[in-house]
């Protein structure tokens, strides 16, 4: 397993993530956040030989010509750049077209081939791939790897049947692809940071499974920390690491309207609970003598926010660094696992060790509001547990 930083709002901190302390293996350039003529150039004092061998353009076609706001209108071959008259089926294929084309002039290697979402039109996906997959057949270059966009709603992957649909779509005999860039939106719970929709858990399991088993490569994008458990369950070639919640959590409304995130002072993301603790609830956590039991080790970002004097806001850096060590640590810890029944034991066993632990800070008096407990650990435990005998 490689990890990609999900490239998005304050870039930089990634940057330093990976060149200063080593965390991640590579870059996915988001064209929302990144301009066009940006592309391919000097990365904060890196050249493009540096980097652009192991990184990899998502240029989030996902809204079509609705799409709006950031930079997606620099890229000339966006449908962003499209009238309502011209958006079509053929004008898309050339708008993708033109696209791969463009990475491979910047001299990535490996290709995103983006995708529009279709709200209405259900065999849309179904016809894109295959006339796409034709195209690659005949200009596949051996110096290039192509990974095929398959975005997924709510609906869409609580829907067994369609899931099905697409899966049969994209494992298809014929299919020329290397592999296929999987996004996939969450219906976050009001206050909540990570899904507890066994549905969810279950069909992108099976979507990474398939996949996985009819020899193509992965890629996660805008994963969250339930990353843990789809990494556990199968063997995903790139999982995303991201900072702000945006870039953990893929929602295909984003790219159509602007959507405010809302107020918050951050979040603190601890290991040894596998989840996030409010900034707010840490003066009751120090209060009491909890912070040993949810204190992230060998991390000096974690050392740092923990303090007590610390100034909490979070649009500052090491809120967010603590979060690209924490879960690198524990998705490279996944990765050397060599069997999938070690992947899922040591997470079910590392969900144990939290929920012993959120008992531990309540026999101290330490009990944290809804939206910083383990509500997830239980569906975590439940989704790992039905893959054991698979």
């Amino acid at each position: 397993m490689k990890l990609l930083h999900q490239l998005g709002h304050k870039k930089n901190w990634n940057a330093e993530s990976f060149y200063e302390n080593g965390v991640g293996d590579g870059f996915i350039f988001c064209a929302y956040s990144n301009e066009m003529d940006k592309i391919g150039k000097d990365f904060y004092g890196h050249s493009p030989e540096e980097y652009l061998p192991t990184s990899f353009l998502d240029l989030q076609f996902y809204g079509g010509k609705d799409s709006t706001g950031g930079k997606l209108g620099t890229y000339p071959f966006h449908p962003i750049n499209r009238a309502e008259s011209e958006e079509t089926e053929p004008s898309l294929i050339e708008d993708i077209k033109a696209a791969i084309e463009y990475q491979k002039k910047v001299g990535f290697k490996k290709i995103i081939i983006p995708h529009i979402y279709n709200l209405h039109d259900k065999d849309y996906t179904i016809n894109i791939l295959k006339i796409i997959n034709k195209y690659i057949s005949e200009n596949k270059s051996p110096e290039h790897e192509y990974f095929m966009t398959l975005p997924f709603s709510v609906k869409e992957i609580k829907d067994a049947d369609r899931v099905e649909q697409i899966l049969q779509a994209a494992t298809d005999m014929h299919i020329k692809m290397d592999g296929y860039y999987v996004v996939c939106e969450q219906n976050l719970a009001s206050s909540r940071k990570i899904s507890e929709d066994i549905e969810y858990y279950e069909n992108l399991s099976r979507v990474f499974t398939t996949l996985q088993n009819q020899g193509f490569k992965l890629i996660f994008g805008f994963a969250n920390v339930d990353a843990l458990v789809f990494s556990a369950i199968t063997p995903i070639d790139y999982v995303s690491i991201g900072t702000y919640e945006v870039q953990r959590n893929f929602n295909i409304v984003r790219y159509t309207e602007d959507i405010s995130g809302g107020g918050s002072k951050g979040w603190y993301f601890s290991e040894k609970l596998l989840g996030f603790v409010r900034s707010q609830e840490l003066t009751l956590v120090r209060k009491n003598g909890g912070i040993p039991l949810i204190s992230n080790e060998d991390n000096i970002f974690s050392d740092s926010i923990l303090k007590e004097d610390y100034d909490w806001n979070i649009h500052k850096p090491e809120v967010h660094k603590n979060y690209l060590v924490a879960i690198s640590k524990l998705l490279k810890e996944i990765s050397l696992c060599e069997t999938k029944e070690e992947r899922i034991n040591l997470i079910l066993q590392k969900a144990l060790e939290a929920r012993n632990l959120y008992r531990e800070l309540e026999q101290k008096g330490i009990f944290f509001s809804n939206e910083s407990s383990g509500y997830h650990l239980s569906f975590w435990q439940t989704a790992l547990t039905q893959n054991l005998d698979l």
